[in-house]
């Protein structure tokens, strides 16, 4: 089999008219916005899912406000040049132009006017120095080769913008570091049925909906002319030339089905969000980026602090679960879950005004009477490191019942406790001892509803608990 070689070279097939009226007359490359490409999992709108602390309840049109001008940043604020890369196969290959980068027939169809218009050739290596050094000053730079994975779930990132980021630091700032984290699948990746054309990237993030425009007189190394080329605009092109002495001229032509080269002479930007901390979106992003690596640098070191802590939580749940493993009838696991931490006490994301909480974990044993989906007993613990050097220890018990017109909870047990951290590991054993004290008490509750939900739960030829009957 034939090893083919990535070359420094990149192609930008275009038609006949934006080659001469406006790169080459110009001297410059247009970066347009992204929902000018052709793929409609990027063209169309694209609204972030977004999240938010029990206390920060969206305002009238504030959830509308916030996609509309997220959408605006993904798609007309980002600006993309793109290219196709460049393959060279051994002379003895059967086509050994078959991967070369001016000579794919679709991209010729699609991009370059049906063979009628341009593909422009660039010295990569030029191209990206002059890139971000033109437009570095301008916004946020990416480039590079898109993936072209088998199997993809979605375009969008699962992370999530966050309400309390968006009133603390702007829509803008919060946007851009969503795009610095994930650029790579917002820009980089595209469905498998685009692999063909090798696409290499120029990805501009600015606050501007115009297009910006790269001088490209140093890195365009030939133009490449389609085998439909019209043969008025020769003369415009041949004067065009004239400009660039270096540059190769090439015209393409089919020969019994194979192309071969011969010689030729021939709106507002704001939306109403307005940031609650001051300063430009530069200075915002910067201080959302330092507080957000801050808190995960903290977030490591913490986890080294509570180690011993975790280790005990995890203890008094798996002591919990061993004691319902005896229990009859039921299925008992651990999950590290979090769950006993009430809303109100969660921790908000970096920045965000209210407690900072460095680090929190917890573990759960969830008890499931059979036949499943009928009663749920939970015995969850966790644990929260706040940034005073404080833990915050929590316990609960709760008791959850399946029910046709929803699951119905009630807590049989809570308990929160604020202790120095160098007396979190002693107060666990105490922890212990009140889990211990509570189990019992739990399992009456437990059990006494449990015939009634045995009593009530559909058989087998009624289908399983949640599942309507037939006829119903």
């Amino acid at each position: 089999m034939f090893q083919a070689r990535l070359t420094n070279d990149v192609y930008h097939y275009t038609g006949v008219d934006t080659a001469i009226y406006g790169i080459l007359d110009r001297g410059a490359i247009r970066l347009g916005p992204y929902e000018s490409t052709n793929d409609p999992q990027e063209s169309r709108p694209k609204f972030p899912p977004l999240s938010s602390h029990h206390d920060h309840e969206p305002a009238d049109n504030e959830v509308h406000q916030i996609w509309t001008h997220a959408d605006w940043w993904l798609r007309r604020y980002v600006k993309v040049a793109c290219f196709t890369q460049d393959f060279e196969l051994p002379e003895n290959a059967l086509d050994e132009n078959a991967l070369r980068g001016w000579a794919h027939a679709s991209e010729w169809a699609h991009y370059g006017a049906d063979h009628g218009g341009a593909c422009l050739r660039f010295d990569r290596t030029k191209l990206v120095e002059q890139f971000h050094a033109q437009m570095g000053s301008r916004g946020q730079c990416f480039d590079g080769a898109v993936a072209y994975p088998v199997q993809r779930f979605s375009g969008l990132p699962v992370d999530l913008l966050d309400l309390g980021q968006v009133r603390e630091f702007g829509i803008d700032a919060v946007v851009s570091r969503y795009i610095e984290k994930h650029y790579e699948d917002l820009f980089f990746t595209k469905h498998h049925d685009w692999a063909n054309e090798c696409e290499y990237r120029l990805i501009l993030n600015d606050q501007s909906l115009l297009p910006a425009y790269l001088d490209i007189s140093d890195c365009l190394t030939g133009v490449f002319l389609g085998d439909a080329f019209p043969a008025e605009r020769g003369e415009v092109i041949r004067h065009l030339m004239d400009r660039f002495p270096q540059i190769e001229l090439v015209q393409l032509r089919y020969h019994n089905g194979r192309l071969l080269r011969t010689p030729t002479n021939c709106a507002s930007d704001q939306l109403g969000l307005t940031p609650r901390r001051a300063g430009t979106m530069s200075e915002r992003l910067e201080a959302l980026r330092t507080i957000e690596l801050q808190r995960e640098q903290a977030k490591i070191e913490g986890a080294t602090q509570m180690e011993a802590v975790l280790e005990g939580l995890r203890a008094v749940v798996s002591s919990a679960e061993a004691s319902c493993q005896s229990w009859q009838c039921v299925a008992a696991d651990v999950y590290p879950q979090a769950t006993a931490i009430p809303p109100e006490q969660r921790s908000r994301k970096p920045g965000v005004l209210g407690e900072v909480v460095i680090l929190e974990s917890g573990s759960m044993c969830v008890v499931e009477n059979l036949p499943k989906q009928s009663l749920t007993l939970t015995i969850a613990l966790a644990a929260q490191l706040l940034e005073e050097g404080t833990v915050r220890l929590h316990g609960a018990i709760q008791l959850e019942t399946w029910s046709a017109t929803g699951n119905e909870t009630s807590e049989l047990w809570r308990e929160t406790q604020e202790v120095p951290l160098v007396e979190a590991v002693a107060m666990i054993a105490t922890l212990q001892l009140h889990v211990d004290a509570e189990l019992p008490l739990a399992k009456e509750s437990f059990d006494s509803q449990r015939p009634q939900i045995l009593d009530s739960a559909p058989t087998a030829a009624d289908g399983e608990p949640g599942e309507p009957r037939q006829g119903s």
